[in-house]
């Protein structure tokens, strides 16, 4: 007859083996688990990288061949067929229609389109001041502040987001 352990409770011959078994087993299937899946997610995330840098490959190029054509024609109204995905800084150096729209200048400097314009389209951005971050879609070319604020006509920019940067 086997001694009891503490709390009364015994071990049969080949327990103690089976249950070891039963815990490496279980060790074994749940590292296997986590190896794959965080393959997958490695898989998945250069395939996310690969596609945004792609989409920034393609913004770029349109940015690039739409300054092209219009360097040094910034005398007339232009609106775009296709708008031009943008992610430009800025200082805000006015701000328009009741703080809905900003005046800003490009930083770091940019020869060719030194300013843009930016419109928001509510009131949830009003009060921004100083340098900004805006993401959004330039739209075409506006004069609307030529003879005020920029003195040329300038980029204009339907933001998506805009935020300060520190």
């Amino acid at each position: 007859m086997e001694k009891p352990t503490r709390g009364g409770f015994s071990w049969k011959k080949g327990e103690k083996t089976k249950i070891l078994i039963a815990v490496l087993w279980t060790t074994a299937i749940c590292i296997t688990a986590f190896i794959a899946s965080s393959y997958f997610y490695k898989q998945k995330s250069e395939e996310q990288i690969k596609a945004e840098l792609e989409s920034q490959r393609k913004a770029f190029e349109d940015e690039l061949a739409k300054r092209t054509e219009f360097v040094g024609k910034d005398d007339k109204e232009v609106s775009f067929n296709k708008p031009i995905e943008v992610d430009w800084e800025g200082r805000i150096i006015a701000n328009l229609m009741g703080g809905i729209d900003y005046g800003l200048k490009r930083v770091p400097e940019d020869k060719d389109f030194p300013f843009f314009y930016a419109y928001t389209g509510n009131d949830s951005n009003a009060g921004l001041e100083g340098k900004v971050r805006v993401k959004g879609k330039w739209t075409g070319i506006t004069c609307a502040y030529q003879n005020t604020v920029f003195g040329r006509c300038v980029p204009d920019v339907k933001v998506e987001e805009i935020g300060e940067i520190k």
